[in-house]
Order: structure tokens, then sequence, then C-alpha cells
């Protein structure tokens, strides 16, 4: 199994994340209406993507809830805006290439910032790149989708944050 699906599948992980849920019904059955057209034989094992969220933050030391909630009380509403379909190649991190919708975020790049500045965490990229990940697929078959526009300006609003613990444990911490 590769390693960055398997990092989603497991139960006990090294590492806690933050990320925001697709709640809008609307927006989550055109996601999934266009993850219909990605042919299964494309994908890697059983790389299509069904937790629909956009990580804030994985990597993080802590399994304190409590912890990150504070850190981020008051933070205020999160806007966001869908652009492209893009995609990650394979790379020394990863052994496929990942299926994306990039994201366009001020308020996320911030709320990133602030987590990284406060809490321990471990990294191999060092640049934010908010996106929403559609699939895991074969090494090579990225460029196809590259810059499909179906997403494009499509806004979503957060008032609260997911943290997902060690133990897979998923806890909403509001950010107001």
């Amino acid at each position: 199994m590769r390693k960055i699906f398997k990092i989603a599948i497991d139960k006990k992980r090294e590492f806690s994340s933050t990320q925001v849920q697709i709640e809008d019904k609307s927006i989550k059955e055109k996601i999934k209406s266009f993850q219909k057209t990605i042919p299964k034989k494309i994908l890697v094992d059983d790389g299509m993507e069904t937790d629909l969220h956009i990580t804030v933050k994985y990597g993080l030391h802590t399994n304190d809830e409590e912890e990150v909630r504070e850190l981020v009380k008051g933070f205020g509403k999160v806007r966001a805006y869908l652009d492209v379909v893009s995609y990650f190649e394979a790379s020394e991190f990863r052994d496929n290439d990942v299926l994306k919708i990039s994201v366009d975020s001020k308020d996320l790049e911030r709320l990133n910032k602030l987590i990284s500045k406060n809490l321990e965490f471990t990294s191999n990229y060092p640049k934010y790149e908010p996106h929403l990940t559609l699939a895991y697929i074969k090494t090579g078959e990225g460029k196809k989708w590259d810059g499909i526009k179906d997403f494009v300006d499509t806004e979503l609003e957060f008032d609260s944050i997911i943290f997902s613990s060690k133990d897979s444990k998923k806890i909403k911490l509001s950010l107001l």
C-alpha cells in the first residue's frame, strides 16, 4: 500500500491534524458528481477521497483538543474559494499523483500560520497549499485533469475547524 493512502486509512496515526469540512450539500454533490467522472482504472488502490475537507495543518504533535480549541477560539469565520482542478505530481514524498481542487483563502493561510507558530509539528512541505483532495491516482494521470474550471469561484465559509486526533477522533472546534 502506498504511504500517502496509508496515512488516510490508519486507525492510529503518528500525528494529529486540523481541517475544515465541506458541509454545504449542493457543493458536496457537485464534487461527488465530478469524482464519478474519474475512471476507476486510474485510481491507486481504493483512492477516491470520501471525506471532503481542506486540511489546515497536518503533522501536529499534540493530541490535546483543548490546546487547539484555545488557540483557534475567536479567530473568526473563514472564507475560501475553490479554484481549478489541479494535481500534485508523484515525488519523493508521495508515490502517486494527487488530484485536487486548488483553494484560494487568505483566512486559511492565516489560520495555518497561527497553528504553525504555536504548536509543534512535523512537515515535509515547506509551503502551505490549501486544497481539497479528490483522488489518489496513478503517476502521470494528473496532467490530464489539470486546469478544469468547474469549481472556480465557488465560495465556502467555515465557522469551525475539525481537530482530528492521533487516534482518529474528530472533534469540532468553534472559530468564533
